[in-house]
């Protein structure tokens, strides 16, 4: 399989694309786009004060005697700048995937806060206030 195979392969799915004021993103799934519709609120109510859709990749390398080589990479979904410039990044996961890379994070970035959202979680904010942030 190529790489061009790969990528027709995902042609299929919408990609729910949003235009936030200062910035148009195109999100991975509705999710996504219904957890920054939470942080920009967050924003508004000065309980945050900003948030960075997939923001920078993160490497892993591991070096052997003369010989350093990539053992893989993280790209996360947000990351959240605090009222006092502390950060943190944030998953949205329906299920349990990529753990292998949130594991990776945990022994190469320690001093990077993590949080997971997964579904039950998801499903817990939407009820609090997807109605009223229009969660899609």
């Amino acid at each position: 399989m190529t790489w061009g195979t790969l990528n027709n392969m995902y042609d299929h799915i919408n990609r729910p694309t949003y235009d936030f004021g200062d910035r148009i993103i195109t999100f991975r799934s509705n999710w996504e786009l219904n957890y920054a519709f939470y942080l920009e609120w967050l924003v508004k109510i000065k309980e945050i004060k900003k948030w960075e859709y997939e923001p920078e990749r993160y490497r892993f390398w591991r070096t052997e005697g003369n010989f350093k080589y990539e053992l893989g990479s993280y790209l996360p979904d947000f990351r959240i700048t605090r009222l006092d410039d502390s950060q943190y990044i944030v998953e949205v996961k329906g299920r349990k995937q990529r753990m292998i890379a949130l594991k990776r994070m945990k022994k190469f970035y320690p001093e990077i806060p993590i949080e997971l959202v997964e579904q039950k979680d998801y499903e817990i904010l939407r009820k609090k206030v997807g109605k009223m942030l229009g969660f899609v």
